[in-house]
């Protein structure tokens, strides 16, 4: 399954949608050092992620599916 992402950049506020077949899929999400600031389950097809508290800046999400395959990867910048 693809993922999107939006908007992107923003406030903090990122949906993130899956488009195809929704499965349950593994999302974490770090911050430049490489730390794993968020780790949750995408359960829907779209989910909402709050990093309105983080810093601005940019982040790296990796959306991993259940067999360990990796599916989508990208950045998010917090304005």
């Amino acid at each position: 399954a693809s993922i999107n992402v939006f908007p992107n950049p923003s406030n903090g506020i990122f949906n993130i949608v899956q488009k195809n077949n929704f499965q349950k899929q593994n999302l974490e999400i770090y911050n430049l050092l490489g730390e794993k600031i968020i780790s949750t389950t995408l359960n829907t097809s779209q989910t909402q992620i709050n990093l309105s508290g983080k810093a601005k800046g940019i982040y790296f999400y990796k959306v991993v599916s259940e067999d360990g395959k990796n599916v989508s990867n990208g950045k998010l910048v917090v304005q």
